[in-house]
């Protein structure tokens, strides 16, 4: 499987920053650069995954002018196997760099992207949350542990009081009649957590087999029902001519406590 871990260059956290005089920014002339402590820790934990035999592969990526070469470097001493520069003079936002990100994602097809939880020059912690919801990829945010155990992802986050511990399960497509790839009892095995996500593409999924086989399942995430979500939403009226296909075809749906999201795309008025 391979990695993609984005790191960010930032002055280094040892640094103490002083204001330009005119008050517009950050002086960094003549300061010391460095990669940002929190990618540092994504690059830690995509090593760590190679070395237990997970990872095969290690791409480190960042956004920047040619001077990031410098955090590139960091990183292929640290472990990676290659390293992607996508040069831009521009300061961009979190929106642009998760866009270029997206493209590199689409490019690379990497098992896992790896982010920190935030840069500690602008503390904005948005781009990893932009980059699933552009790729429509589940996502574990401010984790602190990450294990990969029987295909599904195990990771484990930080909150008030302790620690909370959730499992991302992923299958192939899996749907009411249409080809059934996907093994969810396969990847289910072993899975552990008090919170468990399901991704399956397919909404009919959840109605075949989630409900009735894997009641501890709390959350299903489904795609956008093969493609053909074209619809229109105004004034408390939706519809869409894949509601005649499928029962539920987009937003959200209770039963009990389990709980299915249908993303419903880009294809809505």
């Amino acid at each position: 499987m391979k990695l993609l871990v984005a790191i960010k260059r930032v002055v280094d956290h040892n640094i103490k920053v002083h204001i330009k005089a005119d008050g517009s920014d950050v002086e960094l002339a003549g300061v010391k650069m460095n990669i940002n402590p929190f990618d540092e820790n994504a690059m830690e934990a995509a090593v760590r995954l190679k070395e237990q035999g997970i990872a095969s592969e290690i791409v480190a990526v960042t956004v920047g002018t040619a001077a990031a070469q410098d955090v590139l470097r960091h990183a292929l001493a640290m472990g990676a196997d290659r390293a992607i520069l996508v040069q831009s003079d521009a300061r961009l936002q979190p929106l642009g760099i998760a866009k270029l990100l997206q493209k590199i994602v689409e490019r690379e097809q990497p098992g896992i992207i790896l982010l920190g939880k935030q840069a500690i020059d602008d503390d904005a912690g948005q781009t990893g949350q932009m980059l699933a919801a552009l790729l429509d990829y589940g996502q574990g945010t401010f984790i602190s542990a990450l294990h990969i155990e029987n295909g599904a992802a195990i990771v484990t986050r930080e909150i008030e009081g302790g620690n909370e511990k959730i499992a991302v399960i992923g299958v192939e497509n899996w749907g009411a009649g249409f080809h059934q790839i996907g093994d969810l009892k396969m990847a289910y095995q072993g899975v552990d957590a008090p919170f468990k996500i399901l991704l399956s593409h397919d909404p009919t999924h959840w109605d075949e087999q989630v409900r009735k086989d894997y009641r501890d399942i709390d959350l299903t995430l489904s795609g956008h029902t093969h493609g053909a979500q074209m619809g229109i939403e105004t004034h408390g009226f939706k519809w869409s001519p894949i509601s005649l296909r499928y029962e539920k075809w987009a937003g959200l749906y209770k039963e009990e406590n389990q709980y299915l999201y249908v993303n419903r795309g880009y294809g809505f008025l």
